[in-house]
């Protein structure tokens, strides 16, 4: 899976996406983010494996599936993206 992470102007499109709309997204609209990739809904889920994505599990994956940056903590403080 990991063979299918998008380019890095893929990642920085989503990262920017979803820094836009708060740090989350439906991964349809993620998915519209990629253009270098044969596979851009793969390359999303490749994300969401590598840990630099989160998703929204509670519900059957689709295209209104919850994509999320990831929430760290840092010198107390929640920071969102890596």
């Amino acid at each position: 899976c990991l063979d299918q992470i998008p380019s890095v102007t893929d990642w920085l499109r989503i990262e920017r996406h979803l820094l836009e709309l708060g740090g989350s997204s439906c991964l349809e609209e993620c998915v519209a983010q990629v253009r270098q990739h044969e596979d851009p809904a793969g390359a999303v889920l490749a994300l969401v494996a590598a840990g630099w994505l989160r998703i929204e599990v509670s519900r059957p994956l689709s295209g209104s599936s919850v994509i999320s940056l990831p929430v760290r903590r840092d010198r107390g403080r929640l920071v969102v993206g890596g």
